[in-house]
């Protein structure tokens, strides 16, 4: 089992598909890296029809810092 914090690092900027055992409080913190891709399609892709629990996550930050964000 994998920490899901290190796997964010190594693979940053990716699409990260990892297999969990215990969801927790705060998600899931271990599990085993299925797949990672820079294509966010291509990781659903592979785990379609996976009957394991996934936690799939993009490792990256989700806007560009210089995006304003009204709410």
């Amino acid at each position: 089992m994998a920490n899901i914090e290190q796997l964010k690092e190594q693979y940053e900027g990716e699409w990260l598909a990892i297999a969990y055992d215990d969801y927790g409080t705060e998600g899931p913190q271990e599990g085993e890296l299925i797949i990672h891709s820079l294509d966010e399609i291509v990781v659903w892709k592979a785990i379609k029809g996976d009957h394991r629990k996934i936690y799939v996550i993009y490792a990256g930050p989700l806007i560009d810092e210089d995006t304003a964000i009204a709410l």
